[in-house]
């Protein structure tokens, strides 16, 4: 973190947090936390704003907002796409605080939920122990609220079938000569724990939630036929979902599937070709 000499002073270990999913991509919810126009959108006019460490962050607040004070504050840190920390002042209201000319800084933290949901995490800190600074907390607590149910305004309504899509690699799957022997060779020279279906790579969901998913990792004899129409050597499972919408847009589309959708204890399949003849195969699983 980059600060300077105005955070000089005793102070508390007082956070104001606020963690909150988004209904945005990381793209789109970055884009409205640092450039004018985005701002603009939630916020209010900047009247001095650059992003980079040092640059000026002076906004002119929109009146539900209009104690979030960065008149003379300053950009502390940018980590593209993961974090902005900024200084602020105190609002000319709470006159006994502001007289120390002490700032307070807030970071936003940026993490990818999905495709289209972004978390942030609301960290505000640096509160003086003076007493005459409680009110000032307790006001930007409000306003902190105020200002992402704003930011929330933005968030899409996405439909079920908008939502369909592939979201990670459920398997490899390769023809060989002998998949037994080769099998054995990955097990022996790479310590892949095999078993009859070739090797199970496991992994925690990005969401938070504790759950695992999986990659298999699969060797199909050379004569097979599951990789049909398709003459390349090679498969790959994507792991998708909502993918009863994700066919019903792919058909409207004109996309080719080689089969129907089957179901399963572990999952839903269905096989597609990609335009250079590759053959797809789409899972949803269980969880």
């Amino acid at each position: 973190m980059i600060m300077n000499a105005q955070f000089e002073g005793k102070r508390t270990d007082d956070k104001l947090i606020r963690t909150k999913v988004f209904s945005q991509s990381l793209d789109q919810i970055w884009e409205r936390c640092t450039t004018a126009e985005g701002i603009k959108s939630w916020l209010g006019d900047p009247i001095n704003f650059s992003l980079h460490p040092g640059g000026p962050f002076y906004l002119k607040p929109a009146s539900e907002v209009n104690q979030l004070n960065t008149e003379d504050c300053t950009i502390l840190t940018v980590l593209p796409k993961r974090l902005i920390s900024f200084s602020l002042s105190v609002p000319e209201r709470f006159e006994e605080a502001r007289k120390s000319g002490l700032k307070t800084w807030a970071i936003l933290e940026f993490e990818p939920v999905s495709w289209n949901e972004t978390r942030i995490v609301l960290t505000h800190l640096g509160w003086p122990s003076d007493s005459s600074w409680k009110t000032v907390q307790e006001s930007y607590s409000a306003v902190w609220d105020i200002a992402l149910k704003r930011l929330a305004a933005f968030d899409e309504k996405i439909s079920e079938k908008s939502k369909a899509a592939a979201v990670g690699i459920g398997g490899v799957f390769f023809k060989c000569e002998d998949p037994k022997k080769l099998k054995e060779w990955y097990h022996n020279y790479l310590g892949l724990e095999t078993n009859e279906y070739g090797a199970t790579f496991e992994w925690l969901l990005a969401d938070g939630s504790g759950r695992k998913g999986m990659t298999q990792w699969s060797l199909f004899s050379s004569s097979t036929k599951y990789f049909a129409p398709s003459v390349k050597d090679y498969m790959i499972n994507y792991r998708v979902e909502n993918i009863e919408h994700l066919i019903e847009n792919l058909k409207g589309k004109g996309i080719q599937f080689t089969d129907e959708l089957e179901v399963y204890e572990y999952g839903k399949f269905i096989h597609l070709l990609d335009p250079e003849g590759n053959k797809i195969e789409l899972w949803e699983s269980p969880d």
